[in-house]
């Protein structure tokens, strides 16, 4: 195969198949603990390769990518992206929390427009802005970077959930939507 290299970090772990299992308000789904980011991808790069979607921590998160380049990666992955539902009770929680930590808007738990950084911040690096499952978390469902989800759409147009650096506190809660 082609990406094995790309898809284990130094220390020889995957970096596809480290899930995180969820079950909030009746969703069942494995997601990753981090925002997307490039097989190749460091600290001071986004990486290039795009045959794959991984999840680490302490990298640059995949920017700029098309709905279709987001789904490709997923699907090199083995997964898919998740439907705007299962984002929505990931982010929110079994108690249906507006935000990812809690129901309280704080700027500075979330890299969003309020925290001050004006720029993409390492996936994780927020490490007030998670939730927790099965004592793992999931980092940066708020903030940071826009994520696609699978709408359904035909039209073309897709929904993007979470919110970016760039947000204001109301595009950083967790029902909020970019469609």
């Amino acid at each position: 195969l082609t990406d094995e290299s790309a898809s284990i970090d130094s220390n020889g772990n995957s970096l596809i198949n480290n899930l995180v299992w969820v079950n909030s308000q009746g969703i069942e789904v494995w997601v990753h603990p981090y925002e997307a980011s490039h097989p190749d991808a460091s600290a001071i790069t986004t990486g290039l390769l795009e045959n794959v979607a991984c999840a680490k921590p302490g990298v640059l998160p995949w920017i700029g990518a098309t709905f279709a380049q987001a789904q490709n990666a997923c699907q090199g992955a083995g997964l898919r992206l998740c439907t705007p539902a299962e984002w929505s009770a990931i982010c929110a929680g079994a108690s249906n929390q507006k935000y990812p930590y809690g129901n309280t808007y704080q700027s500075n738990h979330c890299n969003g427009l309020d925290k001050g950084l004006a720029e993409v911040d390492l996936t994780g690096a927020s490490t007030d802005c998670s939730r927790s499952y099965n004592d793992q978390p999931i980092f940066d469902l708020s903030g940071n970077v826009k994520e696609w989800v699978n709408d359904g759409a035909t039209s073309g147009f897709h929904q993007v959930r979470g919110g970016s650096y760039l947000s204001p506190d109301i595009g950083l809660s967790c029902d909020f939507d970019f469609a």
